[in-house]
């Protein structure tokens, strides 16, 4: 994956934040376990200090994800907190960045650029076990030096703690760690190599209604480069 950058709306949008949030979200969720019923959860994510909260929802081929972050005064605007819906979809390998504030919809291609790029690729020797444990795409195309450092318990749940290197082309992200949920093969709880850390609180399992899923069909769209 090349690395690049653009200006979007007064934002500087880069590749490696794509990645990041590529890597959060599949960690998050499992790519390949459809064995894994749908369920909701809060996510609780930590970054500089700041604590955010939100919510993801999980089916068999799509996931959401809420989440509310706090802008800063910049650029005459005073500061406000912003609300995105973050949608996968994982049969047209597809993530969409939804931003109420601004009617706009960023179609992210990431998931699709990984896929094709070195498609016979297998998981690095050390995360073969971690791919097939979490089904996550990135354990499977973008982690290497893969190892199990113990088992902990998250909120209730026993959890294998693994540390990798995540990374894909002239883009590297560093060393992760991530909690699988022994039971369900899941990432429950995540710490990236800058120290910041997401995790799942209040699983519960049972179907998500398929209007969370749904994109307004009155928002602008904008396919971030690929």
């Amino acid at each position: 994956m090349r690395d690049y950058t653009i200006n979007l709306m007064g934002f500087r949008i880069s590749a490696r934040w794509l990645l990041r949030i590529l890597a959060a979200v599949t960690f998050g969720v499992p790519l390949l376990a459809m064995q894994l019923p749908d369920f909701s959860a809060d996510t609780v994510n930590t970054t500089n200090g700041e604590v955010s909260r939100g919510r993801i929802y999980h089916t068999a081929n799509k996931d959401r994800v809420d989440t509310t972050t706090h802008l800063p005064a910049m650029m005459g605007q005073p500061a406000r907190d912003r609300e995105t819906h973050t949608i996968t979809d994982r049969e047209q390998k597809l993530i969409y960045v939804v931003d109420t504030q601004k009617k706009l919809i960023l179609v992210n291609y990431a998931m699709q650029i990984v896929s094709h790029d070195d498609p016979d690729r297998s998981p690095d020797k050390s995360c073969a076990e971690l791919a097939k444990a979490s089904g996550s795409m990135v354990a499977m195309k973008g982690a290497s030096n893969c190892k199990q450092l113990g088992s902990e318990n998250v909120n209730g749940r026993s959890a294998a703690i693994w540390e990798l290197h995540v990374g894909m082309g002239a883009i590297q992200l560093g060393t992760w760690r991530v909690w699988v949920d022994s039971q369900w093969s899941m990432a429950v709880k995540w710490r990236t190599a800058d120290g910041a850390t997401g995790e799942l609180e209040n699983v519960q399992f049972g179907p998500q209604s398929s209007s969370l899923f749904v994109l307004p069909a009155d928002y602008r769209r904008q396919d971030l480069p690929h």
